[in-house]
């Protein structure tokens, strides 16, 4: 058992010792179905950091009457790349630093969107004026 003064140590170790939010978390490239992403370090107590978290989903999709769950993945590196993404569709993802103790720091938010699938796209040829088929 802890007594007080011990417990008070323990929680300001592991607080004190818990690292900032990951940096600049960017989409570095993506497709229809996958988005590269890279952040860079803590600021502070970037020692701490065991490895990062990553969990994203999609914002806003419904398939039938239940809400897509959240996925999460977890990595040593400082990028990744989520595949098997739904093309067309807003994700929010959110980086955190883990410490071997199992903290979490503050989460890096970013919120982008996968590319068109143009094979399943049947647009009309934008250099044609459809503005002339119109009957004002």
């Amino acid at each position: 058992m802890y007594n007080k003064i011990e417990f008070s140590r323990l929680i300001d170790f592991l607080f004190i010792s818990a690292p900032s939010s990951p940096r600049g978390l960017t989409v570095v490239g993506k497709t229809s179905t996958s988005m590269n992403i890279s952040w860079q370090l803590p600021a502070d107590n970037r020692e701490c950091v065991n490895h990062y978290r990553i969990c994203y989903k999609p914002l806003d999709l419904y398939y039938g009457v239940e809400k897509v769950a959240e996925k999460c993945i977890e990595t040593f590196d400082i990028s990744i790349t989520i595949t098997d993404l739904e093309p067309c569709a807003k994700f929010r993802i959110r980086v955190s630093a883990v410490t071997a103790l199992g903290s979490y720091s503050i989460e890096s938010i970013k919120e982008d969107t996968t590319e068109f699938e143009s094979k399943c796209l049947n647009l009309p040829n934008l250099n044609h004026n459809i503005f002339n088929h119109i009957n004002y």
